[in-house]
């Protein structure tokens, strides 16, 4: 029976730890309620769906995408602009053989040392980008996104 118990217990913990992406955006605008009910019922809707557009300022899309992961500024000619990039991180576990010395006693009682191949188990964290913005002039004049279509998965 308590074996049942703390699995349930633990399971309970597990879910109440799972937190969507929309209950995060959700927190985010009660958060900035006032800010958020400045904005146009349109962009008020787009924001709760987490999507943004071009003319939007650095609020909304904060509020609509969170706080970017990296931001980069970038000069040329016609100004500067500011890019904020939002990535995504793929987690897995991959098993790797490293030599380690092995010291010994021989039949004789003396030492003896070789090397040994043993198999070491490493987390391994590869971050991918999944959506830039370009600001200029405190407005969203560029979006890149990942094209589901075409995108292979690399």
């Amino acid at each position: 029976m308590k074996f049942v118990v703390l699995v349930f217990c633990g399971l309970l913990a597990l879910a109440a730890g799972c937190v969507t992406p929309q209950q995060v955006r959700e927190k985010r605008i009660s958060k900035e309620q006032p800010l958020f009910s400045t904005f146009p019922a349109d962009v008020q809707e787009k924001i709760q769906k987490g999507q943004i557009d071009l003319g939007y300022n650095p609020d909304m899309v904060r509020l609509a995408l969170g706080d970017p992961q990296r931001k980069y500024l970038r000069l040329n000619k016609t100004g500067t602009s500011s890019f904020w990039l939002y990535t995504a991180v793929d987690s897995m576990t991959e098993w790797q053989p490293v030599m380690v010395p092995v010291t010994y006693v021989d039949a004789k009682g003396r030492p003896e040392g070789s090397y040994q191949t043993v198999m070491v188990q490493r987390d391994v964290a590869n971050e991918y980008p999944l959506t830039s913005v370009e600001f200029r002039e405190g407005k969203v004049d560029g979006i890149i996104q990942i094209d589901p279509e075409h995108d292979s998965g690399q």
